[in-house]
């Protein structure tokens, strides 16, 4: 993935972790599973709103419900899946992760993006 589309994709992720209500804290969270490389925004605190949650991947608030969702993470998952990649959420009554995998692999030095084929070396 470019890294200036990841830091995108970041900041929406990171934004869309301290939506209402205000969470007591976030922190990022980085790890790799089986053939993916995982970006987790962990936010504790009560849950994001049902509405919010519901119009969180969508383009634009169009819900009615007036969420404070604009673009949300519409952006940032069409950007991740566009790189083999997905975006997701989890939440419970404790608090929200926002993730985001990608594929892992052998990169070149500052390269983010899909792993080399071995016919590539």
């Amino acid at each position: 993935m470019d890294p200036s589309l990841f830091g995108r994709v970041l900041r929406d992720v990171c934004l869309a972790a301290q939506l209402g209500p205000a969470p007591r804290s976030v922190r990022l969270e980085v790890s790799t599973r089986g053939p993916w490389a995982e970006l987790r925004v962990v936010r504790d605190g009560d849950p994001l709103d049902a509405a919010v949650l519901r119009a969180l991947f969508e383009p634009f608030d169009g819900n009615g419900e007036d969420s404070g969702v604009a673009i949300g993470l519409y952006l940032a998952r069409a950007l991740t899946v566009a790189h083999g990649g997905t975006v997701g959420v989890d939440q419970d009554d404790r608090g929200t992760e926002i993730w985001v995998r990608i594929p892992a692999g052998q990169r070149e030095a500052g390269e983010v993006g899909h792993p080399r084929r071995p016919e590539e070396d």
